[in-house]
């Protein structure tokens, strides 16, 4: 218990509190930014309303997809193959923990798009975050910065 609540309060104090929430915010907004399940502001919703599509809409496609991208890569690369199927199999159960306690009606399809998508934005939250969750978690105090070929040593 004693470890737990140390794990807990070195998370919440400290610049890394910042660090972890802004990520957070801002997979939050690439994610519901582009399929809003809610309502019609989003990428997909402003898709629904051109008359027709042109240029501008092939080109922000391509930006929001190359966004997205980045950041799966970026997650899979700080979690790695084993890292990644541990995340998303804790994420499936507590979705799964939620739907057996009555949490989410899976009877509705605006609970499922929005439990995937929160699914999807925990788990590019995590690999984002994961460096800054491990040195906590391990106690890890100070890092060494690993300098190029290029420079000299200090």
């Amino acid at each position: 218990m004693t470890k737990t609540r140390s794990f807990i309060n070195s998370l919440t104090k400290g610049k890394y509190t910042g660090v972890i929430l802004w990520r957070v915010i801002v997979s939050f907004l690439v994610t519901f930014g582009t399929y809003n399940p809610w309502s019609d502001f989003s990428f997909v919703g402003w898709l629904n309303r051109l008359d027709s599509p042109g240029s501008g809409a092939l080109l922000a496609a391509s930006i929001i997809f190359a966004i997205h991208l980045a950041f799966i890569v970026a997650s899979v690369k700080a979690l790695g193959r084993l890292g990644s199927s541990v995340s998303l199999i804790v994420i499936a159960c507590a979705v799964f923990f939620a739907f057996d306690k009555g949490v989410f009606s899976p009877d509705s399809n605006t609970h499922l798009q929005s439990i995937s998508l929160l699914i999807y934005t925990l788990f590019l939250t995590i690999g984002l975050s994961s460096a800054i969750i491990w040195r906590r978690a391990t106690g890890q105090v100070a890092t060494r910065d690993i300098s190029s070929a290029d420079e000299e040593p200090r």
